[in-house]
């Protein structure tokens, strides 16, 4: 293994030069400058210590950051979460856009490379008039450890386990089954595991 200045493309007049660490095989870490990623997550478990039960989880991250070495990068990125819960036997969906800061720390430099990262961002909720998910904006947070795959290639692949925290208030309504309409007012805390798959390119 070798700390190398090498390129990240394919040789051309718009190739740019960063430290990577490479391997006998072709593949490789970079180390130093701009990237960005994509990642989708899926909800596991949850945390939940009142009768709030999580049910399915769906996460999409998008994301643009700067490499300041072999240890450490700082991120900003755009998150779409979709969590379900049941409270009491009712069907909670909630929804949120959320802008966020994020940074990752490489706790070694071996070839598949572990790590732990956080982030912590504003979530927008759906626009409250006409909507049938109606909740308040807030604050979410994240942390999670994760392994980075190397490749031979500008994109490397990764998968990370996250814990997710968000707190949602709002109102709902439902039809119940001989058709009387049921309006309600929830206060969920979202506390729950998530696994996460993505890909991140220079």
């Amino acid at each position: 293994m070798d700390t190398v200045n090498a390129q990240s493309y394919p040789p051309d007049v718009n190739s740019q030069y960063f430290g990577v660490i490479q391997y006998d095989d072709g593949t490789y870490h970079d180390t130093y400058g701009f990237h960005y990623g994509f990642a989708i997550a899926i909800g596991l478990d949850d945390f939940s210590t009142d009768t709030t039960q999580h049910l399915g989880a769906a996460h999409i991250d998008s994301y643009l950051g700067w490499r300041f070495g072999k240890k450490v990068s700082l991120t900003s990125g755009l998150g779409f979460e979709f969590n379900e819960s049941r409270i009491a036997g009712f069907r909670f969906d909630t929804q949120f856009l959320t802008f966020y800061l994020g940074g990752r720390y490489n706790l070694t430099n071996t070839k598949y490379m572990p790590f732990v990262y956080g982030r912590v961002g504003y979530g927008f909720g759906p626009p409250q008039e006409g909507s049938i998910v109606n909740h308040d904006d807030g604050t979410n947070y994240q942390a999670g450890v994760g392994l980075t795959f190397p490749s031979p290639k500008p994109h490397k692949y990764f998968v990370a386990v996250a814990w997710h925290h968000q707190q949602a208030k709002g109102t709902e309504s439902f039809i119940d089954p001989l058709g009387n309409e049921i309006n309600t007012k929830y206060d969920i805390l979202i506390n729950r595991l998530v696994i996460k798959f993505g890909m991140e390119l220079n």
